[in-house]
């Protein structure tokens, strides 16, 4: 009888001991939604963590404490996706930026490994970073008068990891989003009056069917979260609305 007690009073320890430690092992990120390792800052910033790399999207008005990137994308020039001190924040040495040529003359004083120069219609890939390479297609408004097509700028698809995440930027429903393929996560503005808006951008979903749909470029400047509701009901695809 004692040997049973015995036995009982060890397997409930061994088991206390492993619910203890898969607890300690969960992820704390402060408050964030996180998806696939996606973080939402607000804006049209978007943070991908995928095994050991790092990439940004556009960031804007961070806040202290990041984590370093080692890959940055900006979309274009506009102060809300290429901000100098907000790049500055999430960068290292090490690490490597694309951006649009509007951009990278304003960032000639950082000081990081390599700076690229990206167009639209352009495949990007690094020697020594066989998990990551981007793809550039246009971003433009076709009524609106704040994104012209003749600027060039880009929405890009990153090859990270064997996924592929596309940051539309900042745009409409273009007819270039139909020949998109394969994309895991689609980053899609929703705001209006600069960018597509919530029923825009559930049509723009439509043509190029993405496993999964993150709304952003809401919340701040322009659009909140309603239309970021009405967006999810209307996109006939998985959503994920994150908190920032």
């Amino acid at each position: 009888m004692n040997s049973v007690k015995l036995s009982t009073i060890l397997m409930i320890l061994i088991l206390s001991t492993t619910l203890f430690i898969l607890g300690c092992g969960q992820d704390n990120n402060n408050g964030k939604d996180d998806v696939d390792g996606i973080i939402w800052h607000g804006q049209s910033t978007i943070q991908i963590n995928s095994l050991d790399k790092v990439l940004y999207f556009d960031p804007f008005n961070m806040g202290t404490g990041l984590e370093k990137a080692d890959f940055i994308v900006i979309t274009h020039a506009h102060y809300d996706h290429c901000s100098f001190k907000d790049i500055l924040k999430v960068s290292k040495p090490e690490t490597i930026l694309f951006a649009t040529p509007d951009c990278l003359s304003e960032l000639e004083n950082l000081d990081i490994a390599k700076k690229i120069a990206i167009i639209p219609h352009q495949n990007y890939a690094i020697e020594g970073y066989e998990d990551f390479s981007l793809t550039t297609i246009p971003a433009y408004n076709i009524e609106r008068k704040f994104h012209p097509k003749g600027k060039k700028w880009i929405g890009a698809i990153a090859h990270f990891n064997n996924k592929r995440y596309y940051h539309a930027g900042d745009t409409d429903a273009i007819p270039e989003m139909s020949l998109l393929k394969g994309i895991d996560v689609a980053f899609l503005p929703i705001g209006g009056t600069y960018t597509m808006d919530a029923k825009e951008a559930a049509v723009a979903t439509k043509m190029f069917n993405p496993k999964k749909v993150i709304p952003i470029h809401y919340g701040s400047i322009v659009g909140n979260k309603e239309d970021a509701v009405v967006f999810e009901n209307l996109c006939g695809c998985e959503v994920d609305i994150l908190e920032n």
